[in-house]
């Protein structure tokens, strides 16, 4: 039953990314489903997953969604997702005519139920309205061929961020942030919200008495930023790196690289921090 349901979600991903409407009808009951679909009033019979879908179709020109998780319980199925989604050019956002395509980057939670013959019987598409909305608004607003935020706005944005860390300035990188933000960090247990965000750069500050950091490259595509950097961390004495806890401090220099991802007001959404732990880890044990 696993792999018919692992099959089950690659048709249903795989259908909406290349737009395959008789695949993902296929999926569905012929004697018909009821749908709930976020903003969209909600859809019952046996068009109703034909009129979902060609509605879907005709307001997007591209999709790009990818599973990550999935679940199952009796005959009721959830997945949860991550999408880019550009809007067509004349389709309303909201109470928004688009002049041009729009791109917004989304994350939600399918719920299916099926049938005996494992066909959907009820589907339940949830996700967040907000962002849809206020990218059609902030497009519209800007200048014919510009972003409403700038590549140059991103690039120094992510400048701010390593000089906020470096200052241990919390207030500062809070103001920076979605409320909905994502922190991830190596080895760290992530953060979510403000209050999270909160969280991660006052530890951050608690347990380190000095922080460098050398940015030396910055790319940017779409809403999403990359930043290699190289930092000089001096670490205070009694900090805990999993089991083993510092009788001293200990200074090291490593490198990684972030990973931003911007909404359309160029807050940040999501942060990852990468980099290699095996160094800190032996230098926190020679200190301890």
């Amino acid at each position: 039953m696993t792999s018919n349901l692992e099959s089950f979600l690659s048709r249903w991903f795989d259908g909406l990314n290349r737009g395959d409407l008789d695949g993902l009808l296929s999926l569905f009951s012929p004697a018909g489903s009821r749908i709930r679909n976020a903003a969209r009033p909600p859809l019952e019979g046996p068009d109703a997953a034909r009129k979902l879908l060609e509605d879907f179709f005709s307001r997007s020109c591209s999709r790009r969604f990818q599973l990550l998780d999935w679940a199952q319980v009796e005959d009721v199925v959830f997945a949860s997702w991550t999408g880019s989604l550009t809007f067509a050019p004349g389709v309303d956002v909201g109470h928004v005519r688009l002049s041009r395509p729009l791109t917004v980057r989304l994350r939600g939670t399918d719920r299916f139920r099926l049938d005996s013959d494992g066909k959907i019987v009820e589907c339940d598409i949830f996700h967040e309205t907000t962002s849809p909305l206020l990218a059609a608004r902030n497009a519209e607003q800007a200048p014919e061929g510009r972003r409403f935020v700038t590549e140059g706005d991103l690039r120094d944005l992510a400048f701010r961020y390593f000089k906020a860390e470096e200052e241990g300035d919390v207030d500062v990188v809070v103001r920076m942030c979605d409320p909905r933000v994502v922190v991830r960090n190596a080895a760290q247990t992530p953060e979510t919200g403000l209050d999270g965000v909160r969280r991660y750069v006052s530890d951050f500050q608690a347990r380190t008495s000095a922080r460098r950091f050398t940015v030396r490259s910055v790319a940017v595509r779409g809403d999403v930023i990359f930043a290699h950097w190289d930092a000089l961390l001096t670490f205070r004495a009694g900090v805990k790196f999993g089991p083993v806890s510092t009788r001293r401090p200990f200074s090291l220099e490593i490198s990684g690289a972030c990973r931003f991802v911007v909404n359309e007001e160029g807050k940040l959404l999501e942060i990852d921090v990468h980099h290699e732990t095996t160094t800190v880890l032996r230098l926190a044990r020679e200190a301890s």
